[in-house]
C-alpha cells in the first residue's frame, strides 16, 4: 500500500510564487542601471620616457685592468711541467719579471750554445774567403813556380844542345824527341804552377757569396735557438699582481697556465646589463656598487660599452632570474679611493647601479 502525498498550504504557494517575482525584478533593475551606465574614461598614454626609471640596475663582477690573464706556455709545448716558480701569489711583478722556468730550459740552452759555436765557423770561413789564401801559401807556390821555370829553361837548352847532333845524325831522332818531350813536360808544369798562383791570390766572389750565406743561415739558427729558450721562460707581459697559482713546480701545466695575474692599482666592474637597458647607458655617467662582502658602497662611472650581446653570466640569488637574458657587457671604472679595497676581490659578485637620470 502506497503513502499519498502531503498537501502543501495555499499560503505557502504564494509565498513561494512572490520571492520569484520579486527576484525576477531586482535582476532587471540591476541589468537597466548597468546599460545606462557610461564606460569609464579612458587611461592618458604615457610617453616611455615619463616612465623610465632613473637608474639601471645590473649585475656584475669584479676585474682588474685587462681582465685577469692566465700566463702559461706557448702554442705546442703540451706537457711541460714547472722547474722554478719565482712569484707567488699576491706579488707585485714587473713587465718582463721572470714569473717561470720549465723544464726544458737546460736543453735549448744546449741547443743554442751549439748554434752560437757554428755561427762563429761560419763568420770565420767567411772571412777566410774574403782574406784569400795565406802568406806562407802564396809563398811556397812561388818557389814551386820558379823550381818549373828552372827545370824548364834547362829542358830547353838541352833540347838546343841536341838539335845540331840530330842534325849530323850523331844522336838518333827517337832521343832527341824524348828530349822535346820531357821540354814540353817542364814547360806544362809551369803553366800549372802560375795558374795555381793566381788562383791562390784571387779571391773569388762567389766562394764570398757562398760564406755569406752560410754566416746568414747560422745567424738563422741562433736567433730560433734563442727564441726556443726564451719560451722556456714564463714572463709577465705587464705591470701587475699574482692572483692565482695554477701550478708548483714539478707539476704538469693544465689549461689554466702556470699563473693568473692582473692590473690591480685600477679595478673594474663589468656590468651585465639588459640588452633592453643598455639604450640608456652613456659613458661617463655615475655609477654605484655594492659587493656584498664589503659594508660600504663603492663609485664609479662608466667607461667602455660593449659591442656584442650575450648570455648573462653573472648569476643572483633568485632561484626564478632569468638565466638566459641577452645582456651586454658594461666597463664601470672603481674610483682611485675605492680601488684599493677590491683590489683582493676579482671575479667577486658585484650589485649595480647606473645613474641614468637627467
Amino acid at each position: 500500500m502506497s503513502a499519498s502525498p502531503i498537501p502543501i498550504p495555499r499560503w505557502a504557494r504564494w509565498l513561494v510564487g512572490l520571492t520569484a517575482l520579486i527576484i525576477v525584478i531586482s535582476a532587471g533593475g540591476w541589468a537597466a542601471t548597468q546599460w545606462q551606465q557610461p564606460l569609464p574614461p579612458a587611461l592618458p598614454t604615457t610617453p616611455p620616457d615619463a616612465l623610465a626609471l632613473p637608474a639601471v640596475g645590473a649585475w656584475g663582477r669584479i676585474a682588474p685592468q685587462g681582465e685577469v690573464i692566465d700566463l702559461g706556455p706557448p702554442t705546442g709545448m703540451d706537457g711541460v711541467r714547472v722547474e722554478k716558480l719565482l712569484v707567488d701569489e699576491g706579488d707585485a711583478v714587473k713587465a718582463g719579471d721572470v714569473i717561470a722556468v720549465l723544464d726544458t730550459f737546460h736543453r735549448r740552452e744546449t741547443a743554442l750554445q751549439e748554434a752560437e759555436a757554428l755561427e762563429q765557423v761560419a763568420e770565420a770561413r767567411l772571412a777566410q774567403a774574403k782574406e784569400g789564401a795565406k802568406p806562407a801559401e802564396i809563398a811556397a807556390q812561388e818557389a814551386m813556380v820558379t823550381r818549373a821555370q828552372a827545370e824548364f829553361e834547362n829542358a830547353q837548352v838541352e833540347v838546343e844542345r841536341w838539335r845540331p847532333l840530330r842534325a849530323q845524325k850523331i844522336v838518333g831522332p827517337e832521343d832527341f824527341a824524348a828530349k822535346e818531350l820531357q821540354r814540353d813536360r817542364f814547360r806544362e808544369a809551369v803553366r800549372q804552377a802560375q795558374a795555381q798562383l793566381e788562383a791562390l791570390r784571387t779571391v773569388r766572389p762567389v766562394d764570398v757569396a757562398l760564406a755569406t750565406a752560410e754566416v746568414r743561415r747560422a745567424n738563422a739558427a741562433v736567433e730560433h735557438a734563442r727564441a726556443e729558450l726564451m719560451a722556456t721562460k714564463i714572463l709577465a707581459p705587464t705591470d701587475g699582481r699574482i692572483l692565482r697559482v695554477q701550478a708548483r713546480p714539478g707539476q704538469r701545466i693544465g689549461e689554466n697556465g702556470v699563473v693568473e695575474m692582473g692590473n690591480t692599482n685600477v679595478m673594474f666592474a663589468i656590468a651585465e646589463v639588459y640588452e633592453a637597458d643598455v639604450g640608456r647607458v652613456r659613458v661617463g655617467q655615475a655609477a654605484r656598487l655594492r659587493v656584498p662582502s664589503l659594508p660600504e658602497d663603492l663609485h664609479g662611472k662608466v667607461e667602455r660599452l660593449g659591442w656584442m650581446v650575450g648570455r648573462k653570466v653573472t648569476l643572483n640569488n633568485d632561484p626564478i632570474s632569468d638565466t638566459d637574458a641577452r645582456v651586454i657587457e658594461v666597463r664601470i671604472q672603481i674610483n682611485a679611493a675605492d680601488a684599493p679595497r677590491v683590489a683582493q676581490l676579482s671575479n667577486a659578485r658585484v650589485e649595480i647601479r647606473i645613474d641614468v637620470g637627467r
